[in-house]
């Protein structure tokens, strides 16, 4: 899901979901995405590489869910994150 975040929206939120010291093993990986018009475009994503037996973080999913709810993503996308916590 792709989604063009305006300082005026929640910024802040999503910048204080990633500027703590658990976000510093995030990876930037550019990829090419396509739109909903059929269009594509370059994205920069920041993803953690797996880490075998790792546990779910709940807290920071819970956090996921409100920011989700508070920039009005798609449902679908929200009910995804709500089936894993």
């Amino acid at each position: 899901m792709l989604m063009r975040i305006q300082r005026g929206s929640y910024f802040g939120g999503f910048r204080a979901m990633y500027s703590g010291s658990g976000t510093k093993n995030y990876q930037p990986y550019t990829m090419k995405a396509e739109t909903l018009d059929a269009g594509e475009v370059w994205v920069r994503c920041y993803n953690l590489d797996p880490i075998a037996g790792a546990e779910l973080n709940r807290e920071y999913l819970s956090k996921l869910i409100f920011v989700a709810r508070k920039v009005n993503l798609p449902v679908e996308y929200i009910q995804e994150l709500e089936i894993l916590n």
